[in-house]
């Protein structure tokens, strides 16, 4: 994050930086290629984008939005698994449906919250 916040800044990165920020992205596409395989393009890419989209929607800091972003998914992660267990539907679409759905509520509380604050 040290090299993306320099890049940012217009200050050149260091050595070190750019080998560790290399280091993350190799792991980081190592990470998202297997998890593809096994559980699907848009199980994973659901679990990295709608967490992060809310967290930035809703939080300021880097903290705050890892913080909020994981508990989201968290918590919609259980509530599917748990809508998943009791309708006796497949877990995979229905956590995808129930991120898109908890994303869809947030955004439309906060307009409504905006519109009539």
């Amino acid at each position: 994050m040290r090299a993306t916040e320099m890049h940012a800044s217009h200050a050149a990165p260091d050595r070190h930086s750019r080998f560790w920020d290399f280091l993350f992205y190799l792991t980081f596409g190592f990470m998202v290629t297997s998890s593809v395989k096994i559980a699907g393009v848009l199980l994973v890419f659901s679990y990295l984008i709608i967490p992060a989209i809310t967290a930035l929607m809703f939080v300021q800091g880097y903290r705050q939005r890892l913080i909020f972003g994981t508990i989201f998914g968290l918590t919609v992660s259980m509530i599917a698994m748990l809508v998943s267990i009791g309708l006796d539907i497949p877990p995979g679409a229905t956590i995808v449906a129930c991120l898109g759905g908890g994303l869809a509520i947030l955004v439309l509380g906060k307009l409504a919250v905006e519109q009539f604050a």
